[in-house]
């Protein structure tokens, strides 16, 4: 199945999809990553404590790879339609694919990124039967959206992104 035919799968079953840089992309457009990773080896460099650089780079290409190729404001109101999203996936076959979260895909996600979190969930007592993926660090927890605005947050004590 192509990235097209994934996208058009879940754009069909409601969700607001858009591009994503991937790895392959950003390997076929070097001039934009090393741009990127010069800027963040600079300001790493005049910290009191820098990381790495292979750590620095390591963490841009993670954060890139979940950067829209697009404005992607716009789908977070409305759908995209069928012809943008081939067009968007059709252009760059290799692109990630990221789905708006919130009341217009009709999806909540949870982003557990610690043992600390998962425990912080299972006290407050835990989840619905739900999807739930491994993530990275944790776990991502899909929920139904509630019908209610719910605004993204991030809590970097319990380290739980919303």
């Amino acid at each position: 199945m192509t990235k097209t035919e994934i996208a058009m799968n879940y754009l069909n079953h409601g969700l607001s999809v858009i591009p994503l840089w991937s790895r392959s992309m950003i390997r076929n457009s070097p001039e934009h990553f090393q741009q990127a990773l010069e800027k963040k080896l600079k300001a790493n460099a005049a910290l009191d404590t820098p990381e790495a650089e292979e750590d620095v780079e390591r963490k841009l290409l993670i954060n890139m790879c979940k950067t829209p190729i697009i404005s992607w404001t716009e789908y977070s109101r409305r759908l995209p339609t069928e012809d943008e999203v081939r067009t968007w996936f059709d252009r760059n076959p290799d692109a990630n694919i990221g789905i708006v979260t919130g009341k217009v895909s009709g999806i909540v996600v949870f982003d557990l990124d610690s043992s600390g979190a998962l425990e912080f969930a299972d006290a407050q007592g835990g989840f619905p039967e739900t999807a739930m993926v491994k993530s990275g660090k944790g776990q991502h927890v899909y929920a139904k959206h509630p019908g209610f605005e719910i605004r993204s947050s991030v809590n970097k004590k319990l380290d739980i992104d919303i």
